[in-house]
């Protein structure tokens, strides 16, 4: 037969206690994330000057922008229970981040020898089509029938859309004998602009201001935070 718990006020049930931690421990980690995610863009640059200096500025620009990505939908993974209320629906589905341009040029041929346009006579190959792996078709703007750009909207926009996003192209000969002419299909992957993932950290952040959420604010150039986890608090759920 098993033992009982000694009698201890201790060892007691407590629900409201427990809806306390967790209140409490999900405030923690909602903080948390937020200072990482402005960590990550206040950071940024630095991040693209370092890396500049070893790799390809396109190459550093785009890994930059990544990290700050991936710490905005951090962020937005933490605030999602919020974001779906009403009072978040606006910016949960809604409003619109930005715009990804999508390069209408493919890149080169694998061995790097052909251009996608045969210099001598350009024209004689063409992008027939244009495919972006796992976008929402809803979210593409296309032009002369070929995808041009995506849309991103709301933070739920931003969580689902792949990263980095990746592009086949499909070329086309305009003659029957193409020798020379590497009509393979192309690839390339787009990453999403930082300037779309700091759109939404300022989104999650006026929503929370939104529902009179109080989180403390890092001091600038330092790692502690002007507030205890203490003063974390929900003053009002709109």
């Amino acid at each position: 037969m098993a033992e009982s718990p000694p009698e201890d006020p201790e060892w007691e049930f407590h629900p409201s206690h427990t809806a306390e931690l967790l209140e409490r421990s999900r405030l923690e980690a909602l903080f948390e994330a937020r200072a990482m995610a402005a960590q990550a863009i206040r950071e940024s640059e630095a991040l693209y000057e370092s890396l500049g200096t070893h790799i390809s500025r396109q190459r550093a620009a785009d890994l930059a922008a990544e990290k700050v990505r991936a710490s905005v939908v951090a962020y937005g993974l933490e605030a999602e229970p919020l974001l779906r209320t009403e009072a978040g629906q606006y910016y949960y589905q809604a409003a619109k981040l930005g715009t990804i341009s999508v390069p209408q040029i493919p890149p080169l041929a694998a061995s790097q020898r052909y251009l996608w346009e045969p210099v001598d006579r350009p024209g004689d190959v063409s992008v027939r089509d244009i495919t972006l792996h796992n976008v929402p078709k809803d979210l593409v703007e296309e032009s002369d029938g070929l995808p041009a750009s995506i849309t991103v909207l709301g933070i739920q926009g931003l969580l689902d859309l792949p990263s980095p996003i990746t592009i086949t192209y499909e070329l086309a000969s305009e003659f029957f004998f193409s020798s020379g002419h590497d009509t393979s299909p192309r690839r390339r992957q787009l990453y999403v602009d930082q300037r779309i993932s700091a759109q939404g950290f300022r989104l999650i952040n006026q929503l929370l201001e939104d529902l009179s959420i109080m989180l403390p604010v890092r001091k600038r150039g330092s790692d502690e935070a002007e507030a205890s986890y203490d003063d974390l608090k929900i003053t009002s759920q709109g």
